[in-house]
C-alpha cells in the first residue's frame, strides 16, 4: 500500500512559564518498635498424574466382556467383592503380585476379577479360579455386555508410581523491629520564569509504502518431526504392525509430545492414535527398546513406516528422523 501525506506548516508559538517558589516544611516521622510473633507453617504435598481415578492407577480400558490373552484364553484370577471400577482397580493394586497382574474384569454377576498371567506366581492356592491359563498381556476381550475389561499398563514391571513429598515444617522465630525516627529538613525551591519560542516549521509531504509478509507455520505435530501417513494403524513395507508402548493420550499433539519424551528416538518409527486404545508410540523390531519396556510385542514390523491400514480406527504418523543407518 502507498500513502501520501501533503506538506503542512505549523505556525510559531511562544509559551511563558511564570516563576514559582515552593516551600516544604520540615517533617518528623517516628515508627514505634514492633514485635513480629514466631510462626510455624506445615505443608504436605501429594502429586499424582491422572486422567481418571482408574487410569491413574495404571489401567487402560480394552472393551466389553471378560479379558482375554492374544490366543483368546481367559486369565486365572482372584475374586474381590467390589462392584465399582475404582473399587475393583484399588483392590487389585492392594492385593500385590503387580508384576504378574494383567488387568481386571468387572462382571455384572461375579463382581471383580483381579487377573494374572499363567505361571507359578501368584500361587494357585492363593487364586480363586485357575482354569484360564491365559498368558499376558491382555490381547482383547469377549464381545458381550456381561463385563468390562481393563488391562494393567505396568504388567511385567510393577506398580504405577505416586510421588509424595513428605511434610515440611518451617518455623520463623519472633523478631523485634526497633523504633526509628526520620526528620526531613525544610526545603525551598524556586523555579525561574522561562520563555520558550517554537519557530514556524513546514513538514514536507511524505509517501509511505508498507509491505506485509505472512508466514504460515506447520502444525505443532509436524514441528516435532512427524509426517501424516493416513488412516489406520502404521505398517511396515511388508504390512506388519510395529511393537509399541501404550500412552494414555487422546490428542495428536499430546501423543507426539509423549513419544518424544519417552526417548529411544533412534528406534522410533512413528505413532498411531487409536479411537479405542489411545496413543501407541511405535518402534522398529530389535533389541532396543527392550521387550520388557514395551506394552505390545507381537507386531515385529521393521522401520521405516511403509503405509497404514485402510480403516478409520486410527491415524498413522511416521517419525521423519528415523533412519536405518
Amino acid at each position: 500500500t502507498t500513502t501520501t501525506v501533503p506538506a503542512t506548516t505549523v505556525p510559531a508559538t511562544t509559551t511563558t512559564v511564570p516563576a514559582t517558589t515552593t516551600t516544604v516544611p520540615a517533617t518528623t516521622t517516628t515508627v514505634p518498635a514492633t514485635t513480629v510473633p514466631a510462626t510455624t507453617t506445615t505443608t504436605t504435598t501429594t502429586t499424582t498424574t491422572t486422567e481418571s481415578a482408574v487410569e491413574a492407577l495404571g489401567f487402560i480400558y480394552e472393551g466389553t466382556g471378560k479379558c482375554l490373552d492374544s490366543n483368546s484364553k481367559r486369565f486365572n484370577h482372584k475374586w474381590v467383592g467390589q462392584t465399582t471400577l475404582e473399587g475393583c482397580a484399588t483392590s487389585c493394586i492392594a492385593l500385590g503380585h503387580l508384576k504378574f497382574l494383567v488387568g481386571f474384569s468387572l462382571h455384572t454377576k461375579y463382581k471383580c476379577h483381579c487377573e494374572y498371567t499363567n505361571g507359578p506366581n501368584p500361587p494357585a492356592s492363593w487364586l480363586s479360579w485357575t482354569f484360564g491359563n491365559g498368558v499376558g498381556p491382555v490381547g482383547g476381550s469377549e464381545v458381550n455386555n456381561d463385563a468390562l475389561c481393563w488391562s494393567y499398563e505396568f504388567f511385567g514391571q510393577g506398580p504405577a508410581t505416586t510421588t509424595t513429598v513428605p511434610a515440611t515444617t518451617t518455623t520463623v522465630p519472633a523478631t523485634t523491629v526497633p523504633a526509628t525516627t526520620t526528620t526531613v529538613p525544610a526545603t525551598t525551591t524556586t523555579v525561574p520564569a522561562t520563555t520558550t519560542t517554537v519557530p514556524a516549521t513546514t513538514v514536507p509531504a511524505t509517501t509511505t509504502t508498507t509491505t506485509t509478509t505472512t508466514t504460515t507455520t506447520e502444525s505443532a505435530v509436524e514441528a516435532l518431526g512427524f509426517i501424516y501417513e493416513g488412516t489406520g494403524k502404521c505398517l511396515d513395507s511388508n504390512s506388519k504392525r510395529f511393537n509399541h508402548k501404550w500412552v494414555g493420550q487422546t490428542t495428536l499433539e499430546g501423543c507426539a509430545t509423549s513419544c518424544i519424551a519417552l526417548g529411544h528416538l533412534k528406534f522410533l518409527v512413528g505413532f498411531s492414535l487409536h479411537t479405542k486404545y489411545k496413543c501407541h508410540c511405535e518402534y522398529t523390531n530389535g533389541p532396543n527398546p527392550p521387550a520388557s519396556w514395551l506394552s505390545w510385542t507381537f507386531g515385529n514390523g521393521v522401520g521405516p513406516v511403509g503405509g497404514s491400514e485402510v480403516n478409520n480406527s486410527a491415524l498413522c504418523w511416521s517419525y521423519g528422523s528415523f533412519s536405518t543407518d
